[in-house]
């Protein structure tokens, strides 16, 4: 892929739409490359913040579980980055960690990948990658946004110590 006339923004970084991030996703997970993006949103709050940096990997490798985090298209190609709730077969119930809703089922040919690593201000963020995973998995599936504002309320000054 030849990326032709590329708009820089302010910060000197490339600015592109959602379908060429997509192609590049697709095409660099394809070939077992981890690919790094900034995310944009509020819908994994606390744990993926707007500007983080996330690397997402290919599910060559790796075999997927409650409480993962996923990225995966939906509806128009829209890239969202959520976590997994529940399976059923080969569809995965998600659900961002900060929403009122789930996605609904996501078919694994939907799912590009796996998200392995959070970067904020250049540290990584390891807090709702590990085991702990299963934890927040439940909470966000059992509790209502009203219940998790008040609990995420108290998770960033303990994200700054982890």
């Amino acid at each position: 892929m030849i990326l032709k006339e590329p708009f820089f923004n302010k910060e000197n970084s490339i600015t592109i739409t959602n379908n060429l991030l997509l192609e590049l996703i697709k095409e660099s997970l394809a070939k077992d490359i981890d690919f790094s993006f900034q995310a944009t949103g509020s819908s994994m709050y606390p744990f993926i913040r707007d500007n983080d940096t996330i690397t997402v990997s290919s599910l060559k490798r790796i075999r997927l579980v409650t409480g993962d985090v996923v990225a995966f298209v939906k509806d128009n190609n829209n890239l969202i980055v959520h976590r997994i709730i529940g399976q059923k077969g080969n569809s995965y119930i998600t659900k961002g960690d900060n929403c009122s809703a789930s996605d609904g089922f996501i078919e694994i040919t939907n799912i590009l990948g796996k998200i392995i690593a959070v970067k904020r201000n250049n540290k990584n963020i390891k807090l709702g990658l590990g085991p702990e995973k299963l934890f927040i998995s439940f909470f966000i599936n059992k509790f209502p946004k009203p219940v998790l504002s008040i609990f995420w309320k108290l998770i960033p000054s303990f994200i700054k110590h982890y």
